[in-house]
């Protein structure tokens, strides 16, 4: 980046400040997250809930390459990722985390040190943008250890990894506070090396989150066109153009993979669908971002964010997140102040103060967006709901106002100068405000239980460790209950990501978790009500290896299932983690029992009607699934079932449990792919139905008719509800068959 001053220091000089933030930052990790305590060995935070999720994508990079696909999860067929836009947003950080994989190897090192690196990276780029925009270089480095210190990447840590990796929130910015003073960023003829920082920052910017692309795409457009009219300049418009272009070229380019995939494969409505009601769950309020969190490390002040929190009536969203600290709170209403007073045109008395401005009316556009019923609302209701976290635009708010701390600061100490005092003065002051503002940010409640993490990691390495000594390298494990992926949420006592855990310590074994919902890959969805002796039975046909047990995911803690289970393995056969939760089952005896007693066409039957089960799917007539809502689609007065058999004819039976929109009894009538139908009376209250059928070869329909009314719409969702239909499936009569468990058994 191109400084404006005319008295730029020399590169080294500036090389050791931008060592000395990164150092600072450093340090600061180090106390505030207790890192002496911390086990190299084990996830800083653990590995649960979205932390799991992570960390997979995570191993399977530093494994495997990229994280377009993964051999061991979604076990026969492997882990498929186009139709999860999430990562794709991501690939910034996957570049640093596959650099990271070449030095370090292992996993979990790397999942460490992607964490803790970008403390220090977040703090230098800040430094950077702001040394870009004239503050001095303390005020620069104050402000942005501050930066890379938000509340937002404490209360988050490893859960949210790649949303904590912010560093190019700055360089939006930077683009924007530039672009909006009059800068000329893209110019022929100019600086090679001025052109290839700001290419750098744009590409950047579109490829480090799907959030943090879109939040610049954003600020661009509502900032520049505003600092156009008020400097009477096309030229700044056109500059702002040319900018956002190469953003949004670097974004579309991150997703191509996942833009090409479903025009070949066909679209996957059940993955990443999002509610336009949901923007404002997880809006932007003035008062989370200003309120201490409740665990500041001042009682008093902690207790005044309780108390917010308690009373309330707004949802939670993701807590307190957005706050902002005392000192970019003060530097927020130094903005804004700033640009009531100047606006942006080009009549500043300084530089400083139209950059100021341009800071404040960022600051100020990302407000206007993220707030309760703002222009995230009308985003999302009119034009797509997929972006739905708008809280996550306090980092816009926080960066704009800590580039107006930093410019205060420097103003200050060049009076200071003027006024004869040394030079050491704005050090000390500018070091005051650092100390108190890492103090306000930061709390003892930051740092993890380091003692607790390790052991509960390290029971389970234990336990993972113990099915690869008894299984052979490769071997597939069925795991148990079924929960799909990505973002099932909680199944009882099962958190999301969970079944990841066995993937997660293991170094040779294939998982069933993992496979993309919706797709055929997914095969275990088809047979969610199978019992699992059945299960474990056509599994050891299929040539599996072993079954994997969450017991926390049954009402009666997994006894039932894991009781049949043993029936199927026999005695001696299994092993229990410490906890008494997970268990696992080792097929090998009943895979050879099996194939002593049955023929290897029945087993070849047996394994493709589990593995290769007809593709049932949702088509025409049914709503748009909605976040929360799981194992089940609302249907209009017409919808269809899709059947998708690549196989010859098979037989089936049709199971579903439907239910009317209403109390009101309403007519159901089901057409069988042959034409004939069949006819139920449905209320509210649900009707299981099962419904032999012949499945022939190809694509055929099951269509689904009622004259019911329909039920009211959650708020903010139109949508036609007359027929819930609950865990539709096909069952199999080999699946079915008793005989095939007794030939399993011992």
């Amino acid at each position: 980046m191109q400084g404006a001053g005319a008295d730029r220091p020399s590169w080294l000089p500036e090389l050791a400040w931008a060592l000395a933030t990164a150092l600072v930052a450093t340090l600061v990790a180090i106390v505030d997250l207790e890192l002496w305590r911390m086990d190299a060995d084990v996830p800083l935070f653990g590995a649960d809930g979205d932390a799991g999720y992570y960390l997979a994508t995570v191993k399977n990079v530093v494994e495997h390459g990229w994280f377009w696909h993964n051999p061991d999860l979604g076990a026969p067929f492997g882990q498929s990722n186009y139709d999860f836009a999430a990562p794709f947003g991501d690939v910034a950080h996957y570049v640093i985390v596959a650099a990271l994989g070449l030095v370090l190897g292992d996993p979990v090192a790397v999942f460490n040190a992607f964490f803790l690196v970008c403390f220090p990276l977040i703090a230098v780029v800040s430094y950077a943008v702001l040394r870009d925009l004239g503050a001095a270089p303390v005020a620069a480095l104050v402000a942005g250890v501050l930066f890379a210190f938000l509340p937002y990447h404490l209360l988050r840590h490893q859960g949210h990894l790649f949303l904590t990796s912010y560093y190019a929130i700055p360089l939006g910015v930077w683009l924007v506070v530039t672009l909006a003073e009059g800068r000329t960023l893209l110019a022929r003829g100019g600086s090679r090396r001025r052109l290839l920082a700001v290419v750098g920052a744009c590409v950047v910017a579109g490829a480090a989150s799907n959030y943090y692309a879109v939040f610049t795409l954003l600020m661009l457009a509502c900032v520049v066109p505003v600092a156009a009219l008020a400097r009477g300049s096309w030229r700044v418009v056109r500059q702002g153009a040319a900018v956002g272009a190469i953003v949004a070229a670097s974004f579309a380019l991150c997703h191509s993979p996942a833009i090409i995939h479903p025009l070949l494969n066909g679209a996957n409505e059940n993955v990443g669908a999002r509610a336009a009601s949901e923007s404002e769950l997880y809006a932007l309020t003035l008062a989370r971002m200003v309120i201490p969190r409740p665990n500041h490390r001042v009682e008093a002040l902690a207790a005044h964010g309780r108390g917010y929190a308690s009373s309330t009536p707004l949802p939670v969203g993701e807590g307190f997140s957005p706050a902002l600290g005392t000192v970019a709170t003060l530097g927020f209403a130094l903005a804004l102040i700033t640009l009531l007073a100047t606006g942006l045109g080009a009549g500043a008395r300084s530089l400083r103060r139209t950059r100021t401005a341009a800071a404040g009316a960022t600051a100020l556009a990302a407000f206007l967006i993220g707030t309760v019923g703002g222009g995230s609302a009308l985003i999302a209701y009119e034009l797509s709901s997929q972006v739905r976290a708008w809280n996550r635009l306090s980092l816009v708010v926080g960066f704009a106002a800590l580039v107006a701390v930093a410019l205060a600061l420097t103003a200050i100490g060049d009076r200071l100068r003027a006024r004869g005092r040394p030079a050491w003065t704005l050090a000390v002051l500018a070091a005051a405000v650092g100390v108190v503002g890492i103090l306000d940010q930061t709390s003892p409640a930051d740092a993890p239980d380091h003692p607790a993490v390790a052991a509960a990691w390290n029971a389970d390495e234990r336990f993972v460790s113990e099915m690869q000594e008894r299984l052979p390298a490769g071997a597939q494990v069925l795991q148990l209950p079924y929960m799909s992926y990505p973002e099932n949420g909680p199944l009882r006592g099962i958190p999301d990501y969970d079944l990841l855990k066995g993937y997660l310590h293991s170094e040779d074994l294939r998982w069933t978790y993992g496979a993309v919902r919706g797709r055929p890959a997914d095969w275990l969805a088809q047979h969610g009500a199978l019992a699992p002796e059945r299960l474990a039975a056509a599994a050891a046909a299929a040539g599996f290896g072993a079954v994997y047990l969450d017991r926390a995911g049954y009402a009666d803690g997994g006894a039932a299932a894991a009781a049949a289970l043993e029936r199927v393995a026999g005695p001696g056969r299994s092993g229990t983690s410490a906890s008494g939760r997970l268990q696992f089952f080792d097929l090998h005896d009943a895979g050879e029992r099996l194939a002593d007693n049955t023929g290897r066409s029945e087993r070849a039957r047996l394994s493709a009607a589990l593995l290769r089960p007809v593709a049932l799917g949702f088509g025409d007539g049914f709503a748009k699934v909605i976040r929360g809502e799981s194992g089940f689609r609302w249907a209009g007065p017409d919808a269809r079932l899709t059947l998708d058999n690549p196989r010859g004819a098979r037989s089936a039976s049709f199971v579903a449990q439907l239910f009317g929109g209403t109390a009101a009894p309403s007519a159901v009538t089901l057409t069988l792919p042959d034409g004939t139908r069949r006819t139920f009376a449905v209320t509210d209250q649900g009707l299981p139905v099962s419904v032999p059928l012949a499945v022939g070869p190809g694509e055929s329909t099951l269509r689904l008719q009622t004259d019911g009314p329909a039920a009211p719409n959650p708020p903010g969702v139109s949508r036609d509800l007359r027929l819930r239909v609950v865990e539709p499936r096909l069952e199999y009569p080999a699946l079915q068959r008793d005989e095939y468990v007794a030939a399993a058994s011992p």
